[in-house]
């Protein structure tokens, strides 16, 4: 009888927790779906305006229930807006349930951030470059390289002063850039969703994880050795970029991509150094003079650079006494 009656509590708190998990599903659904049904009323364009928003349910589902649960809602979700609308339900909401998905699990399995941010990011490029440059095409016909052409004979036809020349080498080199501009984007959205990610489940569910530290975040000596000969060699060599032959020209534009790439990267370590700045001296207004002054993003890049230097040197007379 005893053991009869234990079975009987367990297969309670076994339906207990399936109805826990199921209702939470149902509700994430509906959380989401409420979403972008408040953007297709409204004409707000939740998700094409901000686009790190349409994860969070999932991640936050999927944090607490692991992988297979997450399943769940996410596949609601997406067949929902796939039913209402195909194109954009592939384009904006299975992409972005997907990322939840996997971010979610992360924070179901690790409390490390620097995983968190990682899977962020590199989920944002990838769904970038598929919508961007491979969906886009196939299914609208749309080209951003195209609407770069566009938007740049717009601005010649102000500049007329600028000759045919300048005009194909301005034109290329922006082209060349759509690297560039996908792994911004997708850093953005990727920190954000991240960081907004972050605090909900902290507010909501107690969830805590490892704290990542931006100060921890400097190249290797090789490193920016490497990118300070890049970016002279690019830099100086951008006049004869119309004289190159077209396979120079390729290479030529990817050393550019991994030079602004790597400069995020540098003005990142430029502020969080007058952080430390303003944090020392106790006079914030540093700081946010810095951040104020980002429109000087070369003269951030170069203390980034020089940072990094200090570091790598502070580092190596560090070691050097320990040993």
């Amino acid at each position: 009888m005893v053991s009869g009656a234990f079975l009987l509590i367990g297969k309670g708190e076994e339906k207990m927790n399936k109805l826990k998990y199921l209702t939470d599903a149902a509700m994430t659904t509906a959380i989401a779906i409420a979403i972008l049904l408040i953007s297709h009323v409204t004409g707000l364009e939740i998700e094409e305006l901000f686009p790190f928003l349409i994860p969070i349910p999932v991640a936050l589902y999927t944090m607490r229930y692991g992988f297979v649960k997450g399943l769940i809602p996410m596949i609601a979700i997406s067949s929902l807006s796939l039913a209402h609308n195909p194109l954009h339900g592939l384009f904006f909401v299975l992409s972005g349930n997907l990322i939840g998905l996997l971010y979610g699990l992360s924070l179901y399995k690790t409390k490390k951030q620097g995983v968190h941010i990682t899977i962020a990011v590199l989920g944002s490029v990838v769904i970038n470059v598929l919508t961007m440059l491979v969906f886009s095409q196939l299914l609208y016909g749309y080209s951003i390289y195209d609407e770069i052409s566009s938007v740049l004979q717009a601005l010649f036809e102000r500049l007329p002063q600028l000759n045919n020349e300048t005009k194909i080498m301005v034109e290329a080199i922006s082209k060349g850039l759509v690297p560039s501009i996908i792994a911004i984007m997708s850093l953005l959205e990727g920190v954000l969703f991240h960081y907004v990610t972050l605090l909900l489940s902290k507010r909501i569910f107690q969830h805590e994880t490892e704290q990542f530290s931006f100060q921890k975040i400097r190249f290797p000596f090789a490193v920016n050795i490497v990118f300070c000969m890049m970016s002279i060699l690019v830099f100086g060599s951008m006049m004869f970029y119309q004289q190159f032959p077209s396979w120079l020209r390729t290479l030529w534009e990817i050393l550019l991509n991994i030079i602004i790439i790597l400069s995020l990267v540098y003005l990142l370590i430029s502020l969080v150094y007058f952080s430390q700045l303003a944090r020392k001296k106790n006079k914030m207004w540093i700081y946010l003079l810095a951040c104020l002054f980002i429109v000087l993003f070369p003269l951030h890049v170069i203390n980034g650079v020089v940072q990094s230097f200090i570091s790598y040197h502070k580092e190596k007379d560090l070691n050097k006494k320990e040993n």
